[in-house]
């Protein structure tokens, strides 16, 4: 197998001193750790150049040793140091097991090659190697450059090894370096200064100026994480409330909305995931496809899932399962419109299509694709999931782990709702009340997740709650009715009230039972007093009646004046008989004027007693007399006809 070549070390050792200069040397050594060993068609680290590389490829050759292999371009493949240096030799190792491959340098040298112990050593005076035919590979271990150099060089060599170092792409960690080879120039003397190139120095100017960017991308990115931090904090114990998922929620998506980089400064992340977890937060959602999916603007949702860029669901001829056709890019793959916090999406190719999968692996635009028997996992914290470029893709079903905060706060809120009674009443309003205002806090996005089923039942509640409310104002309304026709009854109740009363009857009686709870005992009360009192006038006046009919029948008896005593006696009982009637059966003697014109006519001629022989115009004893001529003790206490001194007397 065949990797590409990332590093090249450097090794700077000191060999020998000769008068004023000395002898160096640098050696790279091939290996596997550097991610970028080559540039354009040369390979330049600490220095040392190796020029007209067409690539670079490293081969396992046993389990304790990889070949590094150099592809020469159509030119000859070069070594020289970076800098105005006497090259004094070259020495170059090949792999150990391809020694004798060493032949290929001295015969394709052009100046003196010789061989010792197996390792190639140039002793000319160039500072390029010509080795090898183009498009030729060469086993290269390392290579050792041999020079001169003054002791002003070498002090600038040591700085210009260290601007040598510094990345091109620069990061906060890089600091210490940056600071380190600052402080390394500043050291040296003006003739060492001098000696280090200005490209060199240009390197390490590039490189401050990137720190101080970065250093404040990394405080804006410290400050940016912060409020994160303070969320996750503010969650404390899990408990199952809105308010400790809202909280939840709340650092799910300001967590999502960080970039890469400042979620390096969430050092409470942990945390989050660990209370996601306790909170039971993760859903798992399928798709799988089949005619009935609807696609709407080249995507497809079900379940929660949305898939975009589709172009059709076919009929595979493997199978005859039916799948989707994915053309486009990119293809993305997201939960709860984009609410869900994808952890896992799994994604189904078609029988006889496990191949297709290979697409996922190496599309990795910031997530990881992992290739787990033919079954394509992501694992990764984002909203939606770029998978390949525009090729076209056969999907039989995905499957998505999500964490959704939301979907918690819901069913929250759904439990309450479903706890509400089935047959609501009024005393349910508060209950209604509190449930359709915690509904009201939700966001949007929550208030997607109540069910249709759940919010109809709210809805019905309400709706009930409202009906109940208008039905009590009714029946207040016709209680109030019935009240006030019986508070304008009079207090003094006489028959000409019997309609009245007869109205107010009737309309409690009318009434349903959920009316009559609005009437009062006092109310009711009043009405039976009432119509108690009207039964008694009425029975007092039928009692009137009858007295007064007899008194009637009396005067009738009289009938014409004969001036005889048994006429006389009759007209003195009608006068008794009306004269024990009460004022109220008085006004019911129809013929009361008869009696008293026959009274009349008796008053104005002598009066006939029952004593025979007694002429009333005949002075008497002055003694008193009742009507049928027996003497009286003295004048009567009793009201009633009375005779005397010859004349009829009324004692009152």
């Amino acid at each position: 197998m065949k990797k590409l070549l990332t590093l090249f070390v450097l090794v700077l050792l000191c060999a020998s001193t000769n008068a004023q200069q000395t002898l160096y040397s640098r050696t790279l050594v091939s290996s596997m750790p550097l991610v970028e060993a080559k540039n354009d068609d040369m390979v330049s680290e600490n220095g040392i150049i190796i020029s007209n590389v067409d690539y670079i490829v490293a081969e396992e050759e046993s389990d304790t040793e990889t070949v590094f292999w150099f592809n020469a371009t159509s030119e000859e493949l070069t070594i020289s140091l970076k800098g105005d240096y006497e090259i004094v030799k070259i020495e170059i190792t090949p792999s150990d097991s391809y020694i004798e491959g060493t032949s290929w340098i001295i015969e394709q040298s052009s100046v003196a090659w010789s061989n010792v112990d197996g390792v190639a050593v140039w002793t000319g005076n160039a500072k390029s190697v010509p080795f090898g035919e183009p498009y030729q590979q060469y086993p290269v271990k390392s290579v050792t450059v041999y020079y001169y150099s003054n002791p002003d060089r070498i002090a600038a060599d040591s700085v210009i090894e260290l601007l040598l170092k510094l990345p091109q792409h620069v990061t906060i960690d890089d600091e210490n370096a940056i600071v380190e080879a600052r402080a390394a120039y500043e050291a040296l003397t003006e003739a060492q200064k001098a000696e280090v190139p200005e490209d060199d120095l240009s390197k390490l100017k590039l490189a401050e100026s990137a720190l101080e960017k970065v250093k404040i991308k990394v405080a804006e990115d410290k400050a940016a994480a912060a409020p994160v931090v303070d969320l996750i904090n503010a969650i404390g114990e899990v408990t199952k409330t809105i308010e400790c998922y809202q909280k939840i929620c709340d650092a799910q998506e300001a967590y999502s909305a960080l970039t890469s980089d400042q979620r390096k400064y969430v050092t409470n992340h942990e945390v989050l995931i660990a209370i996601e977890g306790d909170a039971k937060m993760r859903f798992v959602s399928t798709i799988n496809i089949s005619e009935e999916l609807e696609i709407v603007d080249g995507k497809v949702s079900e379940n929660g899932i949305t898939i975009s860029n589709v172009s059709g669901i076919y009929e595979s001829e493997y199978s005859g399962e039916k799948f989707l056709w994915i053309s486009g890019y990119p293809l993305t793959i997201s939960a709860k419109n984009g609410h869900g916090i994808l952890t896992k999406v799994e994604v189904f190719p078609i029988e006889g299509d496990q191949e297709s999968i290979g697409w996922i692996v190496g599309q990795t635009k910031e997530v990881t694709y992992e290739n787990i028997d033919g079954v394509a996992v992501w694992i990764g914290y984002a909203k939606s999931v770029p998978v390949g470029e525009s090729n076209s893709y056969i999907i039989k079903s995905i499957v998505v782990e999500y964490l959704d905060a939301n979907q918690v706060i819901a069913d929250i809120v759904i439990e309450l709702i479903n706890n509400l009674p089935e047959q609501v009443t009024l005393d349910d309003e508060k209950a209604v009340a509190e449930v359709r205002n915690v509904y009201e806090t939700l966001t949007d996005a929550q208030k997607e997740d109540v069910s249709a089923e759940a919010l109809s039942k709210l809805e019905t509640a309400e709706a009930t709650i409202e009906n109940a409310k208008k039905k009590i104002a009714e029946d207040k309304a016709v209680a109030s009715a019935f009240v006030e026709l019986v508070n304008n009854l009079p207090k003094q109740v006489t028959v000409d009230d019997e309609d009245a009363i007869a109205e107010a009857s009737k309309t409690y009686v009318a009434l349903t039972e959920d009316q009559k709870e609005y009437v009062s005992a006092e109310v009711l009360s009043k009405l039976e007093t009432a119509e108690t009192a009207l039964e008694n006038a009425k029975k007092k006046i039928a009692e009137d009646k009858a007295a007064a009919g007899a008194v009637v029948e009396l005067i009738d008896a009289i009938g014409e004046v004969t001036f005889t005593p048994e006429n006389y006696l009759k007209v003195t009982k009608a006068r008794e008989a009306y004269d024990a009637l009460t004022e109220a059966q008085k006004e019911l003697v129809t013929n009361y004027e008869t009696l008293t014109t026959d009274e009349s006519m008796y008053d104005k001629r002598a009066t006939v007693t029952a004593l025979e022989g007694v002429n009333a115009n005949v002075e008497t004893d002055g003694a008193w007399y009742d009507l049928s001529g027996r003497k009286l003790q003295g004048k009567p206490a009793t009201r009633g006809l009375y005779i005397h001194n010859g004349k009829k007397k009324l004692v009152k």
